[in-house]
């Protein structure tokens, strides 16, 4: 077992589940969303010496997103990784959707040209899920609600800027 330190309360992860970015960990903390990079040793072989794969797993830092839901008393409640972020082609960006207690549903993308967080829908209620559609980038499933009145699940688009 490994303890990873952050600096804020991790409310929220997942690893990029694409194989060319699946190094990558998304944390949902307050701040906003806090991406590392996770290097597994090789593997090795059956009664190898040198501990687990945790035991000798490596990890750095590669960015840090504020969200337009970062006042002090909201957190991330749900990540979902885009499949614009596949990491195909040598492509080092970082694009992902995350849900935060206030409600809100944003779309993060940084890259060599800077950081944006963009609000792509609202619930009413909590959202406890995000599902990226695996092959559309620009559809984003979201589940939620905290009781048998309020339930939603939205559909919202990536590509659009909610008023």
């Amino acid at each position: 077992m490994m303890s990873l330190e952050t600096k804020s309360v991790v409310r929220c992860l997942q690893f990029s589940q694409f194989p060319a970015s699946s190094n990558l960990l998304a944390l949902g903390v307050r701040s906003g969303v806090a991406v590392k990079s996770c290097t597994l040793p090789a593997v090795q072989k059956p009664g190898g010496q040198g501990g687990s794969l945790v035991d000798n797993l490596q990890l750095e830092d590669v960015v840090t997103i504020k969200t337009d839901s970062s006042a002090s008393d909201v957190r991330q409640t749900a990540l979902a990784w885009s499949p614009l972020a596949d990491g195909r082609d040598g492509e080092t960006a970082i694009r992902l959707t995350c849900a935060s207690s206030d409600f809100k549903i944003q779309y993060i993308n940084s890259d060599h040209e800077g950081t944006t967080a963009t609000l792509i829908g609202c619930h009413k209620s909590y959202i406890n899920s995000l599902a990226a559609h695996p092959t559309n980038a620009a559809l984003v499933a979201s589940g939620g609600g905290q009781s048998s009145i309020s339930r939603e699940c939205l559909l919202v688009s990536t590509v659009t800027r909610v008023s």
